[in-house]
């Protein structure tokens, strides 16, 4: 069962907004009520298929089956003198980590395609599982 679903903020609220024929709000189903729907600027609205140049992609899986490991410790440093003259710090932060699938097939990329198919993450080589990872 999926616990998210990220996607661009403009298909967030496009997919909120959507109403059946007689123009009204369609009902979330009562098994899709418990995901999260996450709305990121880090994913593209400019992807090509076909002619059309608007589309974008949605990514849902059971994020209790992806973990992060840290590879370095974070680092945090402050620069006072950047912006001395409007009295403001800046802060400059680092961290390096890696993105762990210990299940692939809980995942699955639904992008816009001209026979309307869905593929998994790890079949498109999006998400790079490390079998025997432990959860951090």
């Amino acid at each position: 069962m999926p616990t998210a679903a990220i996607m661009s903020p403009r298909s967030l609220v496009k997919l909120g907004g959507l109403v059946d024929t007689l123009n009204q709000p369609i009902e979330v189903p009562k098994m899709l009520v418990p995901v999260k729907l996450i709305g990121t600027s880090q994913i593209r609205n400019a992807l090509t298929v076909g002619v059309s140049t608007d589309c974008s992609e949605i990514y849902v899986g059971d994020f209790s089956k992806m973990a992060l490991a840290q590879r370095e410790n974070f680092s945090m440093m402050t620069a006072p003198e950047l912006y001395a003259t409007t009295g403001q710090i800046a802060s400059f932060c680092h961290a390096r980590a890696d993105v762990i699938v210990t299940y692939p097939s809980a995942f699955t990329q639904r992008e816009p395609a001209e026979r309307d198919r869905v593929r998994t993450a790890a079949a498109r080589g999006r998400l790079h599982a490390r079998r025997g990872a432990a959860a951090v």
